[in-house]
């Protein structure tokens, strides 16, 4: 396969296994939660790395861990909008982006408080 071909929504690994999910809003909800991850082991990490570096460096495996799948999700996305799809108003989103949006604006609150 061509580096640059675009697989169509639902055959790429990185869309919703349930073909009535939309693969745009499937992707901004694996984004919008790897980005919350990676906060919260930073923050774990921050509180660990010098009391106990062990559990620190697991942290900062875990980091890396939400850092690529972010990344990959991010990717499809980037597919997707480059190769002309948007979301579909015939398939369902996922529940946590659209409950996520009141979830996320809260929590961008408390980190701008502190």
């Amino acid at each position: 396969m061509d580096e640059r071909q675009i697989l169509p929504p639902g055959r790429h690994p990185h869309d919703p296994l349930k073909a009535d999910i939309d693969p745009i809003g499937y992707a901004l909800n694996k984004i919008q939660t790897s980005l919350l991850w990676i906060d919260e082991h930073r923050s774990s990490f921050e509180q660990l790395r010098h009391c106990d570096p062990a559990s620190a460096q697991t942290e900062l495996d875990y980091l890396e861990d939400s850092v690529e799948q972010a990344l990959s999700h991010l990717h499809r996305l980037i597919e997707l909008l480059l190769a002309g799809f948007t979301l579909d108003p015939n398939k369902r989103l996922p529940k946590g982006l659209v409950q996520g949006a009141d979830m996320l604006r809260s929590y961008l609150n408390r980190r701008r408080e502190n």
